[in-house]
């Protein structure tokens, strides 16, 4: 990430520094406010270096720690949508799982009701249906040409921005059963937690 080059940018797109601010074409300061779970410290660690680096150019930013419900609310129920807020949030591992919770209209609602997907309110035409082909069939190349449809819609319209990679991490005795997922079976992510704790357990056996 190159933050001299975010300003050369900005500047170039018709934004303007003034007083060491980064103003935008209408003449508003760029103000961007984080949002994240305060007992999640990795998130606001994230956050609050990203908000560092922001304002070391220019662009105003703040992070705000709120519980668990309310960071909830602000992005199942759309609370931030259409604000300069960003909401740090995590999903699951797997492209279909991930584009479904990123930009499956179908998932959606309207702002302040809570949505099972599609947080941001996309609500794409394109995507949704490649979400109808991608569900009305089990032919595996139709599948893969829909995901990478669904690619290239995160790609052009960046509706969201993923930030890292989700460490799943996990620690397992086998005093009482083997089986586990580990680095030479990465059969599933190792966490035994639902919807996918049955793909570990049926992989488990006695233990000696």
């Amino acid at each position: 990430f190159n933050l001299a080059k975010t300003k050369e940018m900005l500047l170039a797109a018709g934004f303007k520094l003034v007083n060491g601010h980064i103003v935008q074409p209408n003449g508003k300061p760029l103000v961007i406010n984080f949002v994240g779970p305060t007992p999640y410290t990795d998130f606001m660690e994230d956050m609050q270096l990203m908000s560092s680096e922001l304002n070391s150019i220019g662009i105003q930013s703040t992070v705000d720690g709120v519980g668990l419900s309310a960071w909830t609310s602000d992005y199942t129920d759309g609370l931030a949508a259409g604000t300069a807020t960003i909401c740090v949030t995590f999903e699951t591992p797997g492209p279909e799982q991930l584009y479904q919770l990123w930009i499956n209209g179908a998932l959606s609602a309207p702002n302040g009701s809570p949505a099972f997907g599609d947080y941001e309110r996309f609500n794409n035409s394109t995507a949704n249906a490649l979400f109808t082909s991608y569900a009305s069939t089990d032919n595996a190349t139709i599948q893969t040409k829909d995901l990478y449809g669904l690619e290239k819609v995160m790609v052009d319209d960046v509706p969201m921005i993923p930030l890292d990679s989700y460490t799943a991490y996990a620690e397992f005795r086998t005093v009482h059963a083997t089986g586990w997922p580990s680095a030479s079976d990465p059969y599933q992510a190792p966490p035994p937690i639902s919807p996918w704790d049955e793909i570990i357990f049926l992989h488990l056996k006695p233990g000696s």
